[in-house]
């Protein structure tokens, strides 16, 4: 993968000029009580997480012989050596003191001085604190660990006796976990503030002894016999993943260039410069599904203008295809009436986040982006995001419920759309705020004259979609009973389902005749049976945020009949038949009339045709662009820069929208 140069800037995309001036940060002058609530309520949340977890003293007694055993082996049993050189210095009662100090007080003080005086290292510094934390608490939880004082090896408990403040005192425990000795979370706080206590100045001696606060408390903690020279380690070990997660989030301030004017998206010029995009779709790629389908087609078309893009999805089997990273395997989850298989283990969350940090990407677009492992990017990723929702469900309760969460994960996103109306109105009244409507694409179908059958006289009505509860096929099977004489094809459902289907909607009744299963297909084979249908039949009964099959018939002037849901009404806008949804005689009623008037079912199919227009990828995609667009000035603006006006550009996807 080649990496570009870290000066290079896309001609079409951002152009950002140096500037001076302006108020612009990374953090408001008023923030600051949020900080302190943030603080506040992770403190709340490591003392619940340790007042469940806690280990027992045996078990911690037990991991401390056994850290003894392999510092043994390595040869780092200092500490009883170290405790009593520093005895003899008559300095243990001022290191005892420092000991208490350096969490309670060190660390606040330092966060308030760096956000007063360095503001743009601030978040990096809190992050990484509070990433470090989050990763300390389940590793007391699984591994509790007695300190050294406490585990019997010699090693006295100086804290207690130079500064008379028992560190088993009631209100010490209360701020301390006295079997939590791994990691230690001392030199691992201490090493951060001393980083970025040595940002806020440009005095030499102040930032040598900024510098030295890490190794003092390091020196500090081993000395006192409340940590072992191994859980020093692992706790700058997790100070560097909390760096990570900081650096993930934030980037890296101490590189990044000084505020800077952007200007708003162009459209790319012939033989501009490629956009590198990543995008995610976060259900199974070989279970053929609407998202899925929409990703492939988005991505061709991007690249057929020039782009470069990457395809992130979790898949089940070995997928084959180009500038595609496989996540992991999925597991199903039903919601709104499917089922849908997404990737929830750790390590795939863990790869999403690691392709798309590693990737360079110019611009990361997130298909349902509340869905893992979609939201593990949302919410760590540093890029410029779009976030495009897709599902429609203005009573999910599930959405209901975690509504106050996910408004502050999609508060990353640096643009939000929407496959629909219907999807946009539904995820808006759980999310609030302003939302794009980008309506799904699809290629320009030129159907061939649909061949006969030998001796097919039949009409053919074909079904596109899985045996979902709320995709109606039931409904459709009851139905086609009425209408004899037809043919009804399937896609996307095998023969199995379907009979047993029709046993739970009429027991001990056979399927009706000319009713063919073709089960999953392949785009080509699907290609040749919507070219040889009269009718597509959509009779979904809810759930729906837009109706891709609906366009893709339209397209090949199928005319269509559908359930009047509001996905797809949106679509059909009057170019088609609607019925109410679960209505079998309204169904039957609707089918019958087209099966019995070609006149009608030409005129509508040309309708639909033109009315699919809108919905080809030659409209669709210069939408997209402008999104990505409007997410990477985003992404410079909450970055500190500043957005100004550019005389005299025409923006081509501001006119798409409009």
């Amino acid at each position: 993968m080649s990496r570009r140069t870290p000066n290079r800037r896309p001609s079409w995309g951002a152009a950002v000029t140096a500037t001076g001036g302006g108020s612009s940060s990374p953090l408001g002058a008023r923030r600051w009580p949020r900080e302190v609530a943030m603080f506040a309520g992770a403190y709340l949340l490591y003392s619940l997480a340790r007042g469940v977890s806690r280990g027992s003293e045996v078990e911690a007694l037990e991991n401390a012989a056994r850290v003894v055993a392999l510092q043994a082996e390595l040869g780092l049993n200092v500490e009883r050596q170290v405790q009593e050189w520093i005895t003899g210095l008559q300095v243990m009662s001022v290191l005892g003191l420092l000991y208490l100090l350096a969490q309670l007080v060190a660390v606040p003080l330092a966060l308030v001085l760096v956000y007063k005086r360095r503001r743009p290292v601030y978040p990096v510094l809190r992050t990484t604190l509070l990433g470090a934390w989050l990763v300390a608490i389940p590793i007391y939880a699984l591994f509790p660990t007695a300190p050294p004082r406490l585990a019997g090896v010699g090693i006295v408990d100086s804290v207690t006796r130079e500064s008379l403040v028992p560190l088993d005192a009631p209100f010490v425990e209360f701020f301390y976990n006295p079997v939590a000795a791994v990691p230690s979370m001392h030199a691992a706080f201490a090493v951060a503030v001393g980083i970025g206590l040595a940002s806020v100045t440009r005095v030499p001696v102040l930032r040598v002894a900024a510098l030295m606060w890490g190794p003092l408390v390091i020196l500090i903690v081993v000395a006192t016999g409340n940590h072992f020279i191994l859980d020093v380690v692992a706790g700058l070990l997790v100070v560097g993943v909390g760096f990570a997660i900081a650096v993930a989030l934030h980037g890296t301030p101490w590189t990044r260039p000084a505020r800077a004017a952007i200007a708003p998206w162009r459209p790319v010029p012939a033989g501009g410069d490629a956009l590198r995009v990543a995008i995610m779709c976060p259900y199974a790629w070989d279970a053929h599904g609407g998202v899925a389908a929409q990703v492939r087609d988005m991505a061709a078309s991007l690249r057929g203008r020039g782009h470069q893009v990457d395809i992130l999805a979790p898949a089940d089997g070995p997928i084959d295809e180009p500038n595609f990273h496989a996540l992991g395997r999925t597991a199903g989850v039903r919601h709104n009436g499917s089922v849908g298989r997404v990737a929830l283990s750790p390590w795939a969350n863990m790869r999403a986040w690691w392709i798309v940090r590693r990737g360079d990407y110019d611009v990361v677009h997130l298909h349902e982006p509340l869905v893992p492992p979609c939201l593990s990017v949302l919410l760590f990723s540093g890029r410029p995001m779009v976030g495009t929702f897709h599902m429609y469900g203005p009573n999910s309760r599930l959405y209901g419920v975690m509504a106050p969460f996910a408004r502050i994960a999609v508060r990353r996103l640096h643009h939000r759309t929407a496959v629909s109306e219907a999807a946009r109105s539904s995820t808006a009244k759980f999310l609030h705020g302003e939302f794009e409507v980008i309506p799904n694409g699809v290629a320009r179908h030129e159907r061939s004259a649909p061949p006969r059958d030998a001796g097919d006289d039949g009409v053919r009505i074909l079904f596109i979609g899985r045996n979902d509860p709320r995709k109606g096929l039931g409904t459709l099977l009851t139905a086609i009973r009425g209408l004899p004489g037809v043919r009804l094809d399937l896609v996307g459902v095998d023969r199995d389902e379907v009979e047993a289907l029709q046993e739970q909607i009429a027991p001990g009744t056979p399927l009706p005749d000319g009713v063919t299963a073709f089960g999953r297909v392949s785009d080509a084979r699907r290609g040749e049976l919507l070219d040889h249908a009269d009718i597509l039949c959509a009779p979904s009964l809810k759930g729906e945020s837009f109706g891709l099959v609906l366009v893709e018939a339209m397209s090949a002037g199928v005319a269509v009949v559908a359930s009047a849901i509001p996905g797809y009404v949106d679509v059909l806008d009057g170019h088609g038949r609607t019925v109410p949804p679960g209505d079998v005689a309204a169904l039957t009623a609707a089918l019958r009339e087209l099966a019995d008037d070609p006149g009608l079912r030409d005129r509508l199919g040309e309708e639909g045709r033109r009315a699919a227009a809108r919905f080809e990828w030659d409209h669709v995609t210069p939408r997209v662009l402008g999104a990505y667009g409007t997410a990477m000035a985003a992404h410079a603006v909450r970055r500190g820069l500043v957005a100004v006006p550019v005389a005299g550009d025409a923006v081509e996807a501001s006119a798409e929208r409009a």
